[in-house]
């Protein structure tokens, strides 16, 4: 009995051992080799120190609703810098794209954190790109710079920021090539440093790097969201027409072998807004509510590109040549899809769409044509860039997400928007003192002689003054003329999709603005 005493109390004692062994296993700081910590103060990539040679930026994240990774990708191609999930929408992204590489050149490995891969999510800085890991929290945004060749330049995976460290400011200088004559100047800039945690692909070491970094994976945070470049003060006259479509299918006109859309235009209703004075706007000479109309121009003002479409190719070209609309079944089949119908008009054919349009002048000559087409409900990619081809009312069935609409843009330039200048009125000459019988001759001929005068500096001045404004008027001509083809340019290969309430503040009614 007592030898089982003995044997239960070792066997005991054993089992605490190993307990205390394992809890001081489980709870020891994380014990790193002496020997890695000769990396610190090094750079990444010692090698990468011109931001001008990144011609490729590729951020990867983890979308943990979905349980996959999301890339996104801006490239220079053919002497522009374009978003190729996008369809190569053009990218705003030259600035963006320095600051990002200098923020990524010169970053070191400041303090080593752990060099155990078990210790990866609790520093955020898990491969999104690694397919074997299931964890909905850890993943870092892996950041990847290419040069012109698609060889790597740096490749970082960054983590969460480092708790307990105060954020630092420093000025360091970054090359910008001059505008003017081309070559490479350094600049001063501001930056604010976060020391985060930070890893290479494919490395277990984790360390703390000061750095500027902040990658946006966004689409919006890459373009130019500024759909109309308008403000509101250049905006003279609004003309709308909420009409809509009776839809009806397409069918072939047996003569000539041609698509027909048998839609129907209804409701066709259009009225003018005009301004009278500033804030001060009338309808067709009534007087009208004017907050609608002022949050309207505030909705012209900022109007926001939330995503984009690649139009046809078919559609773009006769778009960009200005020569009407020649189009084939496939063509007229995408453009009903979104909401958009070319339907006889007069002797010929116009594009219309399911919620009525939008014509902006602004006093410059320049005119806007909003044609407002399908709805489309979603958020993140279905509606910044969507599928392939564009599909009736994409996420419709569900309607889930936000409220979004298609939108067909055009610009053109009106001269008549433009007065041309007209001469000085003529002095005429005459006046009763004329005929005064109180006057003698020298006196009467004085006065003639005076106002002849008058007739031959009116007549220098009229013509001088005249030139000038002519020549003022013509500039003004060609300015609005360059500026309705560089918008028309930069639409004619887009659809653009706006949010749901962006298009309700547009879509306004004549009973909605007339006052009660």
């Amino acid at each position: 009995g007592s030898q089982m005493s003995e044997w239960t109390k070792t066997i005991a004692l054993g089992g605490v051992c190993l307990v205390l062994i394992l809890l001081a296993k489980w709870t020891a700081p994380t014990v790193i080799n002496p020997e890695v910590f000769a990396a610190e103060g090094e750079e990444f990539y010692p090698a990468f120190i011109d931001p001008l040679a990144v011609k490729s930026l590729e951020v990867s994240t983890y979308l943990s609703d979905k349980g996959t990774a999301k890339s996104f990708k801006v490239s220079f191609e053919n002497g522009q810098w374009v978003i190729p999930s996008h369809n190569n929408y053009p990218a705003d992204a030259e600035d963006r794209i320095k600051k990002t590489s200098s923020a990524l050149i010169g970053v070191k490995k400041d303090i080593l954190y752990s060099d155990r891969k078990e210790e990866h999510a609790k520093f955020h800085v898990l491969d999104p790109l690694d397919t074997t890991l299931t964890n909905e929290a850890g993943f870092g945004k892996r950041v990847t710079l290419y040069d012109n060749s698609g060889n790597v330049l740096a490749e970082y995976i960054l983590g969460k920021a480092v708790p307990k460290k105060e954020k630092k400011r420093i000025t360091t200088s970054i090359k910008e090539k001059d505008p003017k004559s081309g070559k490479l100047v350094e600049k001063n800039q501001d930056l604010e440093l976060t020391m985060r945690y930070v890893r290479i692909p494919g490395k277990k070491r984790t360390y703390g790097a000061w750095t500027s970094a902040d990658v946006s994976s966004r689409f919006s945070e890459w373009i130019n969201t500024d759909l109309l470049e308008v403000t509101k003060g250049e905006i003279e006259t609004i003309t709308l027409n909420p009409y809509k479509i009776e839809e009806r299918a397409l069918s072939i006109n047996l003569s000539t072998g041609g698509i027909v859309d048998d839609s129907k235009v209804i409701d066709w209703n259009p009225f003018s807004l005009t301004k009278q004075a500033e804030g001060k706007w009338i309808l067709d000479q009534s007087e009208i509510e004017q907050e609608p109309v002022t949050t309207m121009l505030d909705t012209l003002e900022n109007l926001t590109i939330v995503g984009v479409r690649r139009k046809p190719l078919r559609l773009t070209r006769s778009l960009e040549v200005d020569q009407g609309i020649r189009l084939d079944q496939k063509t007229l089949v995408n453009l009903r899809n979104l909401g958009f119908f070319v339907l006889p008009f007069g002797k010929g054919e116009m594009l219309f769409s399911n919620e009525g349009e939008i014509e902006v002048a602004r006093k410059d000559g320049v005119v806007y044509s909003l044609r407002l087409g399908e709805v489309l409900y979603g958020e993140g990619d279905s509606v910044t860039a969507g599928g392939e081809t564009p599909e009736k009312n994409e996420g419709e069935k569900e309607k889930e997400g936000r409220e979004n609409r298609y939108v067909f843009l055009m610009a053109r330039f009106d001269e008549s928007l433009i007065p041309e200048p007209v001469p000085a009125k003529k002095p005429t000459g005459e006046g009763p003192l004329e005929n005064d019988p109180r006057l003698d001759f020298d006196a009467r001929r004085a006065l003639l002689e005076e106002r002849e005068r008058d007739l031959e500096k009116w007549q220098k001045e009229s013509e001088s003054d005249l030139k000038k404004k002519r020549e003022e008027w013509k500039k003004k001509v060609e300015e609005g003329k360059k500026k309705a083809k560089e918008l028309n340019d930069r639409f004619a290969s887009w659809y653009y999709v706006i949010s749901g309430s962006s298009f309700k503040k547009l879509h306004l009614t004549r009973e909605q603005l007339l006052t009660k």
